[in-house]
């Protein structure tokens, strides 16, 4: 009986605590942690019921370092701030937001509102640019008068011009700002500009109504390059799998570019690989051929955490390939994803930028010459043993330095990169990279490819230091860099017994079938001009 009585009390207590009006009286700080800064004595890092009130009184409250989720009412008096953190998050999927003070988040935190939003009190997003180097940025908030903006962010000049950029679409140029401007009117939410400061780094501040929690539409321009800039319009991170699958109609792919500060370039990310895109942050997009319409926003595309160019949401193997000159850099991406093809498969695959000078580019093309004319930025293959074509562009009198990044591969896989203008292949790991000057420049495909390969394909010695033997399929065996004269290879099982023998004439890439052949390991004896190589491989 005494267990039951207990029971029952405990049930009376949690319902209590959980319909509580939580009241933030600031008594001893502005930490919205400090339990003795709420009237009841306990932080609510999150909450329900009856929700939280912030009144107007000395110490505003600030949320740092916490993911607080609620669905109660959040209200806001007037002349009261409650304050987001730079990486903190406010989660409120359900409950009436009625803000009559002012919310403010730094720049990395986000506030997702999917409930009900009354009051007039603002919302005041500050984003930080560490450098001033041009960045890509959008209004999180609606109500943002542009000539404020401009006022109030101490950007570049050049003659009359300040560094607030619009991109247009047909003509791919941009047009700026003019210096003084007056009755520009608000940004427009989904559009996405440039943005430069004039001095070394500093904040911009985006101050406007209440967030919507209805869906926004933003159309497209879809004559000349067909290229958009848009931007996202939460005051939270937007989920670009979500966002570009959903509009995959209005869209050539399932493609984004986002704006790199550190190598002034656009890095390429496709849908099911895509970062999830910060508050403020703008994005390029490209619009179908012959397309029409507007691509559409979603109330349900927010969320509470990402980062601008993180990798992607789900784990897979990668090898992220980087060229350098004595300047800047570049990179492509290749991923290995089952129930991918080695052709075109949207939302895994997407091209570099073509909006921005390639004249310095790496880029890989598919292995099986399909659309040979795309330069691809991701490629995503379904297996990991490749030869991939890759694709330099440089300038004459360049020198370059190639280097990889391997994740997730598995331990037996090691990344080579062929030269066969110069009959190299070089292993690219963490120590190792290959450095070449290229009098004459680059151009395109036909001299450089990747090579992902098993450690048990051992690269051959001497004068046989340039060939790879690998199983480039499940039914097919490839020898690449040998180049000429008549060649002889034998297979044998582990028992020692031939079961294969053939000959061919030497022709950089030869391919011998092994379709005959069962699961299991099995030894390669190739005979050359040149000598002798033998090879393990494993089917």
């Amino acid at each position: 009986m005494k267990k039951n009585i207990l029971f029952f009390c405990s049930i009376l207590l949690f319902s209590f605590s959980a319909t509580a009006q939580d009241v933030w009286d600031g008594s001893t700080s502005t930490d919205w942690s400090v339990d003795s800064n709420w009237a009841d004595g306990s932080s609510p890092e999150s909450f329900f019921g009856a929700g939280v009130t912030i009144p107007n009184v000395a110490n505003d409250p600030v949320i740092t370092s916490l993911d607080v989720v609620g669905i109660g009412d959040i209200t806001i008096a007037t002349g009261a701030t409650l304050t987001i953190s730079s990486d903190a998050t406010l989660n409120h999927p359900s409950g009436v937001l009625d803000n009559d003070g002012i919310v403010i988040l730094n720049s990395g935190a986000s506030y997702v509102q999917s409930a009900s939003v009354t009051g007039d009190g603002t919302f005041r997003y500050i984003r930080n640019l560490n450098t001033s180097n041009w960045y890509v940025v959008s209004s999180p908030v609606a109500g943002q008068d542009i000539d404020a903006f401009v006022s109030a962010s101490s950007l570049q000049t050049s003659g009359s011009n300040s560094a607030l950029g619009t991109y247009l679409t047909p003509s791919n140029t941009y047009s700026y700002y003019v210096t003084g401007s007056s009755g520009t009117g608000n940004f427009i939410q989904g559009k996405g500009h440039t943005i430069s400061l004039a001095g070394s780094s500093g904040d911009i501040t985006f101050t406007g109504s209440n967030p919507t929690i209805t869906d926004v539409n933003y159309t497209l321009t879809y004559s000349g390059d067909r290229y958009n800039l848009l931007g996202n319009i939460w005051p939270s991170y937007l989920k670009t799998a979500s966002f570009l699958n959903d509009n995959t109609l209005k869209l050539e792919s399932e493609t984004l570019w986002l704006w790199n500060a550190t190598n002034s370039s656009y890095t390429t990310y496709v849908g099911n690989l895509g970062p999830k895109i910060a508050p403020c942050q703008g994005f390029f997009v490209e619009g179908k051929s012959g397309g029409s319409g507007a691509v559409t926003f979603k109330e349900s595309y927010q969320t509470t955490s990402g980062s601008s160019f993180a990798g992607p949401e789900i784990i897979v193997p990668e090898v992220h390939l980087k060229i350098k000159n004595s300047t800047t850099y570049r990179d492509t991406q290749l991923y290995f994803v089952e129930g991918t093809t080695t052709g075109f498969d949207n939302g895994w695959d997407g091209k570099i930028f073509g909006g921005q000078n390639n004249d310095f580019a790496i880029y890989t093309r598919f292995i099986n010459d399909t659309n040979p004319e795309l330069d691809l930025g991701v490629q995503s293959l379904p297996d990991i043993s490749y030869e991939v074509p890759v694709g330099i562009n440089a300038v004459p009198g360049s020198e370059i330095t190639i280097s990889a990044t391997s994740l997730h591969l598995p331990i037996d896989i090691n990344v080579y990169l062929e030269d066969r203008d110069n009959d190299t292949l070089t292993l690219l790991d963490d120590t190792s990279e290959y450095t070449i000057s290229l009098p004459d420049g680059s151009d395109g495909i036909g001299r450089f490819y990747l090579h992902t390969v098993s450690d048990e394909l051992e690269i051959g010695e001497n004068n046989l230091g340039n060939i790879l033997i690998f199983k480039s399929s499940e039914n097919n065996l490839r020898i690449s860099g040998l180049h000429d004269g008549i060649a002889n290879i034998k297979i044998y099982n582990m028992l020692g017994k031939q079961i294969l023998e053939t000959s061919f004439e030497a022709n950089d890439t030869n391919n011998i079938s092994l379709q005959s052949l069962q699961l299991g390991v099995y030894i390669v004896h190739l005979v050359t001009e040149s000598g002798i190589l033998i090879k393990k491989v494993i089917l």
